[in-house]
């Protein structure tokens, strides 16, 4: 058991101590103790320690013969697996009782862990010098630390001869008893046991379970040892690192002051921030909330949206001069300039909205640029190119180039509602320009992917699906699918019908709706089914009566009139002519478009 191996160690050890008291008293110093000089027998159940070989004993304060033998000057003795560090340092006339306390260690070391602090083969091997060095410099593993590294099979035949079980060795080891070996080891000898009477004496007291003197070095000793053992470099550091404050004292200063102008300026700039940040939000709040919802619904408030625009580019103009490279200002604006351009558009200046489609498209540019992953700007410069495209249009222009590059910035993808639109954008683009077949492709897989988007709840443009399936509806009449062109006509009529209760502009969604029915009566004519065109074209020229009524700055438009002067052809080739009079006899002509339009066909 372990008990009784350090039972052994206290014998063997207090025997060895014992004659090292006695010899110390004689003032002799062994210098080669080691396990063939040290003879270990019983008598009475005592441990009886004999101490041979005193070939290079050294006497401290007589002569040990009336003739002393004096060893050779800078001569290594001993040997130097039990050697201390001051014995190998060649200047051996300062060594004392202490080295012999070290000498102890080792030997105690090896009963513990049956190995020597360091390897016999590496010093074996090793040079004169190296063999030196490594005695004074180099610092042994503690116990517990060396057994853990042991090979196994070779732990398990040292713990079966001290009756220890080989899980728990290193775990045994830990502690009390890695301090007592430590302490004896140590390179400094006045950090050593002073004499064998203290290396004794603690482990008495560690095996009678009382507090050890020993402990582990301080994080002081530990710092100060290193200094020790690398004091050139660390001097040299140290001299280089006062060189540089000595040089940099001034800077420091300077450094300061700048901190505090810094800290200042960051306070500063906190509260820019902060007013920044809602001067942000109330620009924002007064977009969205005013211009893009309350004043949207009423036709006549155009000319204040606008001024509303203006203000806001202007004020993110202001904030760009002051706040370079802010992207998200950049992008406000150029969003605000393309909501002002769809009104521009609206209004028939296209100038203006040429101008403000150039800038925004030149500000997405770079941004798209500088981060090409920017989802949001990406869509942005893709509305610019698709309003660029509706104007093109409009004005006898080709709009296919930007239809197709704002297709290409937003990518296939059938869930994507903006890339929906422009595809439907695009297919109506091609109906207008006579390419019946295209276009009625393209629409047929925009309206689809648009439909099962809405019927999945997802947001769309209700109006802007149903201008979709009359364009639709005329593609296919144009290629003879009329039951085709039917079918995309009722659905027109469906979704504009919705847009009338959901849609923000009632004045678009009546506009919308008036001419998804005039479409579908074009069907029905198609189709010879007078009645239900009649029906449908009564039905627009309600929507356009309740349109002048509700918004008198409406006007006539194309859809009324053509409206009546189908009705009254319809009326006429179903001689119905009689109703076709009556209905002229109510009439207002002088307010009417409508009813001007079927006093043409009166006779």
């Amino acid at each position: 058991m372990f008990s009784w191996l350090l039972c052994e160690s206290r014998r063997g050890t207090s025997g060895t101590h014992t004659w090292r008291r006695h010899a110390h008293q004689k003032g002799i110093i062994h210098r080669d103790l080691k396990p063939s000089n040290v003879m270990v027998g019983e008598i009475d159940d005592k441990a009886i320690v004999k101490v041979i070989d005193f070939g290079v004993a050294k006497a401290l304060n007589q002569k040990l013969t009336e003739n002393t033998i004096y060893t050779q000057f800078a001569a290594i003795l001993g040997t130097p697996l039990y050697m201390s560090p001051e014995q190998a340092g060649l200047g051996v006339l300062d060594i004392d009782t202490r080295s012999n306390v070290y000498s102890l260690g080792v030997l105690l070391y090896q009963m513990l862990t049956g190995t020597t602090p360091f390897d016999r083969e590496k010093l074996d091997s090793a040079s004169f010098d190296e063999v030196r060095r490594i005695i004074r410099e180099d610092e042994p593993s503690r116990p517990s630390a060396l057994v853990a590294t042991i090979e196994p099979e070779t732990r398990s035949t040292v713990s079966e001869k001290r009756g220890i079980d080989p899980r728990k060795f290193t775990q045994i080891f830990r502690g009390e008893i890695d301090w007592i070996v430590m302490k004896s080891l140590e390179k400094d000898r006045k950090r050593r046991y002073q004499s064998a009477s203290e290396l004794s004496d603690d482990i008495e007291r560690y095996l009678d379970g009382d507090t050890v003197e020993a402990c582990p070095p301080s994080i002081a000793y530990r710092i100060s040892k290193s200094f020790r053992k690398n004091q050139v470099a660390i001097i040299t550091v140290a001299l280089v690192g006062a060189a540089m404050l000595v040089g940099t004292a001034a800077s420091l200063w300077q450094a300061k002051i700048a901190t505090d102008q810094r800290q200042f300026a960051q306070e500063q700039q906190a509260l820019a921030d902060a007013n920044f940040e809602k001067s942000l939000e109330a620009v924002d709040t007064m977009l969205r909330r005013v211009a893009d919802k309350t004043l949207a619904t009423t036709p006549q408030l155009t000319e204040v949206r606008l001024e509303l625009f203006d203000e806001a580019i202007q004020f993110y103009d202001d904030l760009a001069n002051d706040r370079k490279g802010d992207d998200r200002l950049l992008f406000d604006r150029a969003s605000t300039q393309l909501k002002a351009a769809w009104l521009d558009t609206n209004q028939k200046d296209h100038v203006s909205s040429l101008e403000r489609r150039t800038k925004a498209k030149a500000t997405l540019a770079t941004l798209l640029e500088r981060n090409p992953a920017d989802d949001k700007v990406r869509r942005e410069l893709a509305a610019n190119h698709s309003l660029t495209a509706h104007i093109q249009l409009e004005t006898g222009g080709n709009p296919i180039p930007d239809h197709q590059k704002a297709l290409e910035l937003l990518g296939p993808d059938e869930g994507n509602r903006e890339w929906a639109m422009a595809l439907r954008a695009y297919g109506s683009a091609l109906e207008r320009r006579g390419e019946t077949e295209d276009s009625e492709a393209a629409l047929s897989e925009a309206l689809n992917a648009l439909n099962q988007l809405h019927q999945g709840e997802v947001p769309v443009p209700l109006l802007g699906i149903a201008w979709g399936f009359q364009s639709l509806s005329k593609a296919r009449r144009a290629l003879n699918n009329r039951h085709g062109a039917l079918q995309a006509a009722d659905q027109a009529v469906q979704y504009a019908e919705e847009g009338i209760a959901n849609e923000a502009s009632l004045g678009g969604a009546l506009n919308c709706l008036s001419a998804a029915l005039y479409k579908r009566a074009l069907v029905h004519e198609d189709l010879e089914e007078d009645d239900q065109a009649i029906n449908d074209l009564d039905a627009v020229l309600e929507i356009c009566r309740r349109a002048h009524r509700e918004f008198p700055a409406f006007g006539d438009t194309y859809i009324d009139q053509k409206s009546a002067e189908l009705l009254a052809i319809t009326m006429i080739r179903r001689e119905r002519r009689p109703e076709l009079e009556q209905r002229v006899q109510q009439s207002q002509p002088q307010n009417h478009a409508e009813f001007r339009s079927i006093r043409v066909y009166r006779g």
